[in-house]
């Protein structure tokens, strides 16, 4: 985070479900200061409105973050969250 300029974006992503490598390291990165979380949704919307996003997956965000669920989501479950350096 340190080395990203300030507003700028970075995408924390795993294909895990597991909550201390998801929810857990984002909340120590974000809990140190100088780090906001973007709601995926929001960045959804923005990706959709430039053309480089077609579709959106709502049933997959929760929390402001995505969260693809086997057998729910067509793939693996995957975890992802967008933060930005203040």
């Amino acid at each position: 985070m340190k080395r990203l300029a300030p507003g700028g974006r970075l995408v924390y992503s795993t294909c895990s479900l597991e909550a201390e490598e998801c929810e857990g390291v984002v909340d120590a990165v974000v809990g140190g200061g100088g780090v906001l979380r973007v709601p995926v949704d929001r960045v959804m919307v923005e990706l959709s409105e430039r053309g480089v996003l077609s579709a959106g997956m709502p049933s997959a965000v929760r929390d402001g973050a995505l969260r693809t669920l086997p057998g729910v989501h067509g793939g693996d479950g995957f975890y992802a969250v967008v933060l930005e350096r203040a």
